[in-house]
């Protein structure tokens, strides 16, 4: 640090550097938007295996988080992918004709890409399991990979859309997503563990994302439909 802060020196005036209002309030609603996605995400997920815990086992809250692990590899690769592609796409739209024609260019282009990743993910499932989980029980954990799978497939279209929330730095209607995703993921799991065991929970995820899909389609073209008639805002601040 000390090496690339003197290197540095010699071409930014860090002592003239200061903060201005609006880019600190819109360096603040991609803080609280990181929040929800991250912190917040993950407390659920804590929550969820100790339900899990309580409810059945820990052998089942293990399979579970193991599922959780390997969703996170290939979607954290998608979601790389995707924000730096369709952030910048989304950044330079302002109406609603330009954002459809983008986002249907998006969807063609990208998801069948990552569509026919998740079919090979399932084929080669035991191939997988052999190689990331060799001491766990397979057959127990086989039953959540189609439903994790078409629920992440399901996430990432919703994903797309979501990303006008951020770069239109929408963070109340964000939050509002976030917040009726991870609450309808608890609520569906708590209600469908009973009846389907572990197999419940990815269940739960599925039918979260479905819900949240529609949600989100709503809102992105409710933005547009709301703002037609008006000039948007493109200064550095929170709108909604």
């Amino acid at each position: 640090i000390y090496i690339f802060k003197t290197e540095l020196k010699k071409y930014i005036p860090f002592r003239k550097l200061k903060m201005e209002s609006p880019m600190a309030k819109a360096l603040l609603a991609f803080s609280l938007m990181s929040f929800f996605s991250t912190v917040v995400l993950s407390s659920l997920n804590i929550e969820i295996r100790n339900m899990i815990t309580r409810s059945m086992s820990e052998t089942q809250a293990g399979l579970w988080s193991a599922m959780l692990s390997l969703s996170k590899q290939y979607m954290s690769f998608s979601i790389i992918i995707f924000s730096m592609y369709v952030i910048p796409k989304f950044a330079t739209i302002h109406n609603k004709k330009d954002f459809t024609r983008e986002l249907k260019s998006i969807y063609k282009m990208l998801l069948p890409i990552f569509g026919v990743g998740m079919i090979a993910v399932y084929l080669l499932r035991e191939f997988i399991m052999d190689l990331v989980f060799p001491g766990l029980d397979h057959e127990a954990l086989e039953p959540l990979f189609k439903w994790q799978l078409i629920g992440d497939f399901i996430r990432l279209i919703a994903m797309v859309l979501a990303y006008q929330f951020i770069t239109k730095k929408l963070v109340r209607t964000f939050i509002f997503t976030e917040l009726l995703s991870l609450g309808l993921f608890y609520g569906f799991s708590y209600y469908l563990k009973d009846d389907f065991g572990i197999e419940g929970i990815t269940i739960a995820h599925l039918l979260r994302y479905i819900i949240y899909l529609v949600v989100v389609v709503f809102l992105a073209f409710r933005y547009f439909n709301k703002n037609k008639n008006e000039d948007v805002d493109q200064s550095p601040q929170i709108v909604e």
